[in-house]
């Protein structure tokens, strides 16, 4: 399979229809670039000017498969922060290949990737804001405009580092969802006492705003552990169920007491229907948490909250069981679980009231099916029974599926 400096070489000329003259492309800006690129570098060993120069071997994760991680060239520069934004001031204008490519969206093509256009996308990171970059114009070789970056620059380097990444990581935009991404990072890592402002102000004042970034934050950095459970014991607090689930996503390893303790209370007090649909809804996540520990108090509750919610979100609690990615953890505890159900005959109709089946449909291919055949679908799932259920089954053959994984059961 060709590497992405293959691409542009490898473009098709057609032959114009009127039988005139070919036009070739110019291949001339594109290989001077290439050529500048597969100079060495003669920048000091671990300086800011090397981590510059190494951003020609920077490759892209694959954006389909994501098979790569992020390409740690980008992030040890990114990660240095305004230390490092004199240089990249500096090459605005290398036009140096890198080893990756910017893939296209709507009608814009696929193009080579430049030295250019990574310290500006790392430039307009760390500003948080828009600098300039026009995202058609920038395919064409234009970068941020550097009115606005020396402007940028001039404030924030006298408001100094850590005091404009802590007022700026959180986006004053009225519809902003999600922190900024690299400012939050180099703030855990070099002033994580500000995580724990960051953190309260998006519980109580931002509460449409993603807080699973701040969690994963205050998880990783060097806030002691006291601070941490304080902190996550807040989260789990939360009337706001998202926030409460990605508190608890990190609690169950910092207090396994107080995780289950707050898992139990949601499940139990979970309502029988959701207000969105049952796909969209929080509630049904919390599945997910009850698969992270052994304590049968959590399992109980999930079976009880199972049982009393309506069809639509029973489901939903139900579906994570057979999720190939935890292997055999768990495994007698979920088994367990969908084994309560194999006389639930009641149905999913997905033709009646649509608009609680909004959202990527669970089992989508069955228009209708019932609470049993799902559990029954799910077990010989996690059994690696040779069953493949189909739409069009009887009544009789799901019976014949139910009475097998029952066999099985009592065989394991």
């Amino acid at each position: 399979m060709p590497g992405p400096l293959s691409i542009t070489l490898m473009a098709t000329v057609s032959s114009p229809s009127d039988g005139g003259a070919v036009s070739m492309p110019d291949f001339g800006p594109f290989l001077r670039s290439l050529e500048r690129s597969l100079t060495s570098s003669t920048a000091p060993a671990g300086s800011i000017d090397a981590l510059v120069d190494d951003l020609v071997d920077m490759t892209a994760p694959n954006p389909i498969f994501m098979e790569r991680p992020p390409d740690p060239r980008y992030d040890r520069l990114a990660e240095r922060g305004f230390d490092a934004v004199p240089a990249l001031i500096a090459h605005l204008d290398d036009d140096r290949l890198t080893r990756s490519v910017k893939f296209g969206f709507n009608n814009s093509p696929t193009t080579h990737q430049r030295v250019n256009d990574v310290v500006s996308d790392i430039l307009e990171a760390l500003a948080g804001a828009d600098l300039g970059k026009d995202q058609l114009r920038s395919r064409q070789g234009d970068g941020l405009d550097p009115e606005k970056v020396s402007a940028w620059w001039d404030v924030a380097r006298a408001k100094g580092e850590e005091a404009y990444l802590a007022e700026h990581v959180l986006s004053g935009a009225p519809r902003a969802e999600w922190p900024n991404a690299l400012q939050l990072t180099i703030l855990s890592h070099k002033y994580p006492a500000h995580l724990a402002d960051i953190y309260t102000t998006i519980l109580d004042r931002r509460p449409a705003m993603q807080s699973h970034p701040v969690v994963k934050a205050i998880a990783a950095s060097a806030l002691p552990d006291g601070e941490k459970r304080r902190l996550l014991l807040r989260g789990a607090a939360s009337t706001h169920l998202e926030h409460r689930r990605t508190a608890l996503s990190e609690l169950v390893r910092l207090d396994p007491e107080a995780f289950v303790k707050i898992l139990v209370q949601t499940l139990d007090g979970m309502p029988k229907t959701p207000k969105e649909s049952s796909r969209r809804s929080s509630e049904a996540a919390f599945a997910n948490l009850v698969m992270e520990t052994d304590d049968a108090r959590a399992w109980q509750a999930l079976l009880r909250a199972a049982k009393r919610v309506d069809v639509g979100l029973r489901m939903e609690l139900m579906n994570p069981m057979d999720d190939t990615s935890i292997g055999e953890r768990r495994r007698a505890a979920r088994l367990h679980l969908l084994e309560a159900f194999l006389d639930d005959t009641a149905p999913r109709d997905r033709s009646q009231a649509p608009e609680r089946w909004s959202g990527p449909p669970l089992a989508s291919t069955f228009p209708m099916i019932r609470v049993c055949d799902f559990a029954a679908m799910k077990i010989a799932s996690i059994l690696r029974l040779n069953a493949d259920p189909k739409p069009s089954w009887s009544v009789q053959r799901w019976d014949e599926l139910r009475a097998e994984v029952r066999r099985e059961l009592v065989l394991r």
